[in-house]
């Protein structure tokens, strides 16, 4: 989707490669961060710490693994916490 005109893009680009590697990365990390709360939020409050993992896991990357693969990693998530 793009709903910011070329100019506004290309100005916003330019702001940010004035900033350095270091300024970008936390920028970065931040955004990470922030994303990381709001879906932490989003689940009910009763769940325990494996149901957290497994959640975080499947919202973020249930579609980049065979499904089995995907039981594997959760079975190991359950065992080691």
């Amino acid at each position: 989707m793009k709903d910011t005109s070329y100019e506004m893009r290309k100005l916003y680009h330019k702001m940010l490669m004035k900033k350095s590697g270091e300024e970008r990365f936390l920028m970065g990390i931040s955004l990470c961060e922030t994303v990381r709360k709001m879906v932490l939020a989003s689940f009910p409050d009763n769940i325990n710490e494996d149901e957290k993992h497994v959640k975080l896991l499947l919202r973020y990357y249930k579609n980049e693994f065979p499904t089995n693969e995907m039981n594997k990693i959760i079975d190991n998530i359950k065992t080691t916490q």
